[in-house]
């Protein structure tokens, strides 16, 4: 079962495979800090992360021109779509995962960067469980794991959530095949845009973790430095070499 906080898309099978790509300075922080990064999204490269769909913008620009004739709305900071939506970007977190059966030599080059990276594989029914309850409970109903959507914003019709945009990605993406844990601190009360550029999660790094994958063109050093991190963190994981580099 999966924590009833986080909302299980049916899109996805709990059973279904993911990976995650990292350098070793990011594998190190997970293992250290028993913890996901999930990063807020306007420090993506990406700057259309958490536009609203094309429908769902006129829909919202309506319900404002109606707010303008209400003497009581004018004194709060959100005074229109692009108020609403700037706010709802500050206050979106989100850790990306790859879905695949198998790895990818794309996530490699483009996560990974260097041959002195791994990558860690899970299931999206053992990353739901690895998620600290406490954690979860702290953002209440406002976590979400689903896949990324790739579509242009035009294309986007039909009743939305205010958490659709940051599962919504434009179609030349479509190779991340991506899955996301999603936080929003948005709150309704107290509205703010000062917000911290990031928020950890933490996770049961034994539950998360089914394998791990060393780069398939790292030096046989590398791989030995790996295996001494998961020794000294006492975890009885498997590494193994990657399959498909450009060398092997």
């Amino acid at each position: 079962m999966f924590p009833e906080l986080i909302a299980k898309s049916a899109e996805i099978d709990e059973g279904t495979v993911l990976w995650k790509y990292l350098d070793l300075s990011k594998f190190i922080s997970l293992l250290s800090k028993k913890s996901l990064w999930l990063a807020r999204v306007d420090t993506f490269k990406d700057k259309h992360e958490g536009m609203f769909p094309l429908e769902m913008k006129q829909t919202l620009d309506k319900i404002y021109k109606e707010f303008e004739k209400e003497e009581n709305t004018k004194d709060g900071p959100i005074q229109n779509t692009t108020d609403f939506q700037q706010h709802l970007i500050k206050n979106a977190y989100i850790n990306c995962w790859h879905q695949n059966l198998d790895e990818n030599m794309v996530m490699w080059e483009i996560y990974g960067k260097t041959e002195n990276s791994v990558a860690i594989q899970t299931t999206v029914k053992d990353l739901a469980e690895s998620v600290s309850k406490k954690d979860l409970k702290k953002y209440k109903y406002k976590v979400a794991f689903e896949p990324v959507i790739y579509k242009k914003l035009e294309d986007i019709l039909g009743q939305l959530t205010y958490e659709s945009p940051f599962f919504i990605k434009r179609p030349h993406f479509k190779f991340e095949k991506e899955v996301r844990l999603f936080v929003s601190t948005y709150s309704t009360i107290n509205p703010t845009v000062n917000t911290p550029i990031g928020i950890e999660m933490h996770v049961n790094l034994k539950t998360i973790i089914k394998d791990i994958y060393v780069h398939p063109d790292a030096s046989s050093w590398f791989f030995d430095v790996v295996q001494a991190l998961v020794d000294k963190f006492e975890l009885s994981i498997p590494v193994k070499k990657g399959l498909y580099g450009n060398t092997s």
